[in-house]
């Protein structure tokens, strides 16, 4: 299981998106209309190998990307 946190300003539809480096879709979770303040969410990567990843996280009017590291 992997952490990861986020914050957001305004009041906007959230989606998060996982993927691995060859760009594969491996998570997917659309958080609807979210208020505004900060999120603290899990994903279990039971299913998926080790390894780098990059989550996104989408709004409205942007775009958050990061490189996370899923430890087994």
């Amino acid at each position: 299981t992997l952490s990861y946190e986020f914050s957001i300003s305004i009041s906007s539809d959230i989606k998060v998106v996982i993927y691995d480096l060859s760009g594969r879709e491996v998570y997917y979770n659309d958080m609807g209309y979210t208020m505004p303040g900060r999120y603290n969410k899990t994903w279990d990567g039971s299913l998926s190998p080790a390894g780098i990843y990059i989550i996104s996280i989408l709004s409205d009017n942007d775009i958050d990307s990061r490189k996370i590291v899923l430890i087994k």
